[in-house]
Protein backbone atom coordinates (compact mmCIF):
# COMPACT_ATOMS: atom_id res chain seq x y z
CA UNK A 1 0.00 0.00 0.00
CA UNK A 2 2.73 2.34 0.70
CA UNK A 3 4.34 1.29 -2.21
CA UNK A 4 1.87 1.98 -4.48
CA UNK A 5 1.39 5.88 -2.96
CA UNK A 6 5.10 6.40 -3.39
CA UNK A 7 4.67 5.47 -6.61
CA UNK A 8 1.29 7.12 -7.71
CA UNK A 9 3.49 10.09 -5.62
CA UNK A 10 6.00 10.10 -8.17
CA UNK A 11 3.71 9.78 -11.53
CA UNK A 12 1.84 12.43 -10.62
CA UNK A 13 4.80 14.70 -9.89
CA UNK A 14 6.74 13.36 -13.14
CA UNK A 15 3.25 14.57 -14.92
CA UNK A 16 3.04 17.82 -13.28
CA UNK A 17 6.94 18.63 -13.88
CA UNK A 18 5.89 17.57 -18.06
CA UNK A 19 3.20 19.79 -18.10
CA UNK A 20 5.13 22.68 -16.40
CA UNK A 21 8.19 22.20 -18.91
CA UNK A 22 5.51 22.03 -21.84
CA UNK A 23 4.19 25.07 -21.01
CA UNK A 24 7.38 26.99 -20.42
CA UNK A 25 8.62 25.74 -23.40
CA UNK A 26 5.63 27.26 -25.25
CA UNK A 27 5.52 30.45 -24.13
CA UNK A 28 9.47 30.98 -24.62
CA UNK A 29 8.75 30.36 -27.83
CA UNK A 30 6.52 33.81 -27.84
CA UNK A 31 9.37 35.71 -26.28
CA UNK A 32 12.47 34.22 -28.36
CA UNK A 33 13.18 32.81 -31.96
CA UNK A 34 15.77 30.45 -31.96
CA UNK A 35 17.35 31.77 -35.40
CA UNK A 36 15.58 35.51 -34.70
CA UNK A 37 16.82 35.98 -31.41
CA UNK A 38 14.25 37.95 -29.30
CA UNK A 39 10.94 38.88 -30.73
CA UNK A 40 9.05 42.34 -30.43
CA UNK A 41 7.01 40.74 -26.92
CA UNK A 42 10.48 39.86 -25.90
CA UNK A 43 12.13 43.01 -26.31
CA UNK A 44 8.82 44.52 -25.09
CA UNK A 45 9.07 41.90 -22.12
CA UNK A 46 13.19 42.67 -21.14
CA UNK A 47 12.42 46.22 -21.45
CA UNK A 48 9.77 46.21 -18.85
CA UNK A 49 11.95 43.99 -16.39
CA UNK A 50 14.56 46.88 -16.68
CA UNK A 51 12.20 49.49 -16.54
CA UNK A 52 11.09 47.58 -12.91
CA UNK A 53 14.18 46.62 -11.15
CA UNK A 54 15.29 50.32 -12.25
CA UNK A 55 12.24 51.75 -10.21
CA UNK A 56 12.64 49.21 -7.82
CA UNK A 57 15.97 50.18 -6.96
CA UNK A 58 15.23 53.93 -6.73
CA UNK A 59 12.32 53.28 -4.63
CA UNK A 60 14.84 51.54 -2.27
CA UNK A 61 17.22 54.21 -2.13
CA UNK A 62 14.83 56.84 -1.65
CA UNK A 63 13.01 54.88 0.88
CA UNK A 64 16.82 54.44 2.92
CA UNK A 65 17.06 58.01 2.66
CA UNK A 66 13.94 59.08 4.31
CA UNK A 67 14.44 56.65 6.72
CA UNK A 68 17.68 58.52 7.49
CA UNK A 69 16.74 62.05 7.32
Amino acid sequence: MVQQFFTMLGELLTGFLGLVVDATSGVVAIFYDETAGFTIYGLFLLIGLALMFLMFAFRMIQSFIAKKG
